[in-house]
């Protein structure tokens, strides 16, 4: 073998001339959750505790290892997430936190909403499940060994396709109760109103997270931007219907242990 290509992502070899050895480089990845969200889960014992749906028992785990997997996503696409999703949605929860927690300012909305919809795109993708409903229905899928995987997917969708939540609007939801928002281990979760689905939430830090409500829903916010959670009964709702959904779609659910032990 003789080396030809030797890089931060990895070594390329040629065999007898014709041949071609490529050797990428992997890091352990953090399949759907991202560790900025995770991190700020951690319980005072600085371990994320999550109720797994396959027993109901209340467990723990690291940061660095809770649903991730080494080898999932390459040292390249690892730098690729960082780059285009998870720096600019980190810079938005900044945002909420240093701007939006202690004293919300109703009369204005600077968060960028394009980046959250960015973040929110690359978090479907980033679901197995979802990969796996799109190899089941793309034509396309079939001539590829083993159908696309996240990577080309998320290459794609950040290249050349819309919005998937464009017909929708968004709204930063503030919890501003002495309790957290749980979330569920695949972000995504219905929210209800006197018990109909009206839309989706997706938990970015026990006090705050996004919603999602179709803009074909008359359903009036203030100003298109923010919902205040100051009743306990209502973020008890909300993380009880989290609860069940995820209950019922056997998903795991992360929350504040205290928090946790309120759902069971």
């Amino acid at each position: 073998m003789k080396k030809i290509v030797d890089s931060k992502y990895g070594i390329v070899y040629v065999l007898d001339g014709n041949c071609y050895l490529f050797i990428e480089y992997v890091v352990n990845s953090h399949i759907i959750v991202p560790e900025l969200i995770l991190k700020d889960y951690k319980d005072k014992d600085t371990r994320i505790y999550y109720i797994n749906m396959e027993n109901n028992n209340i467990m723990s785990s690291s940061v660095k290892r809770f649903n991730a997997k080494f080898g999932y996503y390459s040292l390249r696409f690892e730098e690729f997430l960082n780059r285009n999703y998870e720096t600019n949605i980190g810079k938005i929860k900044k945002q909420i936190e240093k701007n939006m927690l202690d004293n919300p300012n109703l009369k204005q909305c600077t968060i960028n909403i394009d980046e959250i919809q960015k973040f929110l795109d690359s978090s479907l993708i980033r679901n197995p499940q979802f990969v796996s409903d799109i190899n089941k229905i793309s034509v396309s899928s079939k001539a590829i060994y083993k159908g696309y995987n996240t990577e080309q997917l998320m290459r794609f969708q950040n290249d050349n396709m819309e919005y998937f939540f464009k017909k929708y609007n968004i709204c930063i939801l503030i919890n501003m109760t002495d309790e957290g928002l749980i979330i569920s281990s695949e972000l995504f979760s219905n929210i209800f109103l006197k018990n109909v689905i009206v839309g989706l939430i997706v938990p970015l830090h026990p006090k705050y997270g996004i919603v999602m409500i179709p803009k074909n829903e008359k359903i009036y916010f203030p100003n298109n931007c923010y919902i205040l959670i100051e009743d306990i009964n209502i973020l008890h709702h909300i993380n009880q219907r989290i609860y069940l959904d995820c209950k019922r779609n056997l998903i795991n659910v992360i929350g504040i242990k205290g928090d946790l032990i309120k759902l069971k």
